[in-house]
């Protein structure tokens, strides 16, 4: 099993379901503005709940439109990174991306590594890391996984010595950071377990959920592909 690929291209279907809709001219409610994209995507999350037709005919098309287009560009089961619901991340560049419904190129991916269970991952695309997978993802953790960034795959010691500093400023953040959202409040991982934050409230924290919970996977990865 692979973790660490490089030079991949990632494709996707723009506004997919609503341009889906589109095509068979479905009547949107008059009331409903659809210039407006996030009333839109919950209007059609809202329809494919009550409508089970419709819920069939948007996961059917798109996932019979990836495979035309997988079979059209001649890719086999090892060109193909990732396979999302409307997605792909290949080693090759697509040249037939636009019949029916277009396959967007999405950008280059300079690299792209799985953590050590192969089911969430992250990737470096226009000079900054995306990851998915992560259950309960905050936009405090977007920060630090840019230093994956600079992590270099071909110098062990290096390597290690850059684990074991990113390690330590994951326990070394200021409150906020472990500050985790929950509706409209945020709670915070004590040794006991969660308990809603409050100010002026000094937390014995425990830090270390935090790198197991959202780093640790990916850092093994590294471990691993060091032997």
């Amino acid at each position: 099993m692979e973790f660490l690929f490089f030079d991949l291209y990632f494709y996707d279907f723009s506004q997919c379901y609503y341009n889906l809709l589109v095509k068979i001219n479905f009547q949107f409610p008059k009331n409903l503005n659809i210039q407006n994209k996030q009333e839109r995507n919950i209007f059609i999350g809202k329809l494919q709940k009550e409508n089970k037709t419709v819920y069939n005919y948007l996961s059917n098309t798109v996932d019979k439109l990836l495979d035309f287009y997988i079979e059209e560009n001649n890719l086999n089961k090892d060109d193909i990174i990732i396979r999302q619901k409307d997605g792909i991340i290949t080693k090759k560049k697509l040249q037939n991306i636009d019949q029916f419904l277009k396959l967007d190129f999405r950008g280059y991916i300079s690299f792209l590594l799985f953590d050590i269970t192969h089911k969430r991952f992250l990737y470096l695309m226009d000079d900054k890391i995306n990851v998915k997978g992560i259950p309960n993802f905050y936009n405090a953790l977007d920060d630090l996984y840019q230093d994956f960034k600079n992590f270099n795959f071909y110098d062990k010691k290096l390597l290690f010595k850059q684990l074991y500093n990113f390690k330590n400023k994951v326990l070394d953040q200021n409150l906020d950071f472990y500050k985790i959202p929950k509706d409209d409040f945020y709670v915070i991982k004590v040794k006991n377990g969660f308990v809603k934050y409050q100010q002026k409230i000094k937390y014995d924290i425990d830090k270390l959920y935090y790198f197991d919970t959202y780093f640790k996977l990916f850092c093994d990865t590294l471990v691993l592909l060091t032997y």
